[in-house]
């Protein structure tokens, strides 16, 4: 299984994390929705954030390219 962690605790490695932008660039803003959103909205945070309630985000290995399975 080796491979299959991220290198860090991220928000950008996060299962919580919902970028803003198309490009996963390490430093755009996202939604953190972890908690369910406030009256003003979800919490915005940089993709290089971090918390105690980060979980690993499996979802970019399915969404990989067949060709490259």
């Amino acid at each position: 299984m080796a491979g299959l962690l991220p290198l860090d605790n991220s928000c950008t490695t996060c299962h919580w994390f919902v970028s803003h932008r198309d490009d996963d660039s390490a430093v755009d803003p996202g939604d953190c929705r972890r908690h369910a959103p406030t009256s003003e909205g979800w919490p915005t945070v940089s993709a290089n954030d971090y918390c105690g309630d980060w979980q690993t985000d499996y979802n970019p290995l399915l969404r990989r390219p067949s060709h490259e399975v």
